[in-house]
């Protein structure tokens, strides 16, 4: 059996962090049955994945996460995904969706 550290995501999340559109559609079909918990890691798996990559794609699929988040219960999970969401080119629905963020 492998070691697994703890903060390795299990593997059948990591399908779900995949940086493809098909990754990303999965996620966004899933994203509302999982925990709160669940969704903090997979934002910081996106995160880190995406830091990684030495030429970030600006109109990256992974803002339709972060743009999904923004709508979440949790306010620690919309604070991700306001930090982390490109503010610069969603600016106008990032503000529309302040009344529901805070």
């Amino acid at each position: 059996m492998k070691n697994k550290t703890s903060n390795e995501l299990p593997e059948y999340l990591k399908e779900l962090v995949k940086p493809t559109a098909n990754g990303i559609e999965k996620l966004l079909a899933a994203w509302d049955g999982l925990t709160s918990e669940t969704q903090v890691r997979l934002l910081d798996e996106i995160v880190h994945r995406n830091l990684n990559n030495a030429e970030p794609n600006k109109d990256s699929h992974l803002n339709k996460v972060f743009l999904k988040a923004l709508d979440n219960k949790n306010a620690y999970v919309r604070f991700l995904a306001a930090r982390n969401l490109y503010c610069h080119e969603n600016m106008e629905i990032l503000m529309n969706s302040m009344d529901t963020c805070f």
